[in-house]
């Protein structure tokens, strides 16, 4: 479905507030970032729990290439290679061990924005996207979908908010990982949710999609 989405940043311009753009205009490369939202009941007083058990939900957001005829020619969805679900495997990831995979699978229905650009952005960006494809990063607390994808935009030039805000990961019981608070972790990074508020706030409304356009 490459006609009427929503364009954050059109090839020459300002960016402006959601603008669905008429199919005659839309003949070029197009940059776009996709976000799993994270349901309502993982966020609280606007703080995202990103545990993947007891009730929260990291979500996840990817980016991807369009080329001039609509068709995706690039995608790169980072996550981790495996579960992050035991001791061992919480204490991998709090030492950045945890094995990236940046060919995560997408899910459930999707937030996308779009914008044009250059062959020669594009190109970068498929170029980007082939050599994390092949070489991936661990996965880390910074080093994780949302920021991974934003760092992309940011190397084509591509401006786009930080996705920062207030996250936690808070599990029913947390005596399997040696302490007594629920909350196992707390910081301010780049997540799903706070991408995606941002960007409803700078450029308006998404187009919502689901997997299967991906």
């Amino acid at each position: 479905m490459p006609y009427g989405t929503r364009c954050y940043a059109p090839c020459g311009g300002r960016p402006h507030r959601g603008a669905a753009l008429s199919q005659s205009e839309q003949k070029s490369y197009r940059f776009g970032i996709g976000i799993e939202v994270p349901t309502d009941s993982a966020v609280s007083n606007g703080v995202l729990n990103a545990s993947p058990i007891g009730g929260g939900d990291p979500g996840h957001t990817f980016e991807y290439v369009r080329d001039p005829d609509g068709k995706i020619v690039s995608l790169m969805s980072f996550g981790p290679a495996g579960r992050i679900r035991t001791a061992e495997e919480f204490t991998a990831f709090q030492n950045g061990q945890t094995a990236g995979t940046a060919k995560y699978p997408v899910s459930g229905t999707i937030s996308t924005w779009e914008t044009n650009i250059s062959d020669a952005q594009a190109k970068q960006a498929i170029q980007i996207n082939a050599s994390l494809r092949s070489s991936p990063p661990n996965y880390t607390k910074d080093i994780q979908c949302t920021g991974l994808a934003l760092n992309v935009a940011q190397r084509i030039g591509v401006n786009l908010p930080s996705g920062v805000g207030p996250v936690v990961i808070r599990v029913p019981d947390a005596r399997f990982l040696g302490v007594v608070n629920k909350t196992v972790w707390s910081g301010s990074v780049a997540n799903p949710y706070h991408l995606s508020r941002q960007m409803t706030q700078m450029f308006g409304p998404p187009h919502v999609r689901t997997a299967d356009d991906f």
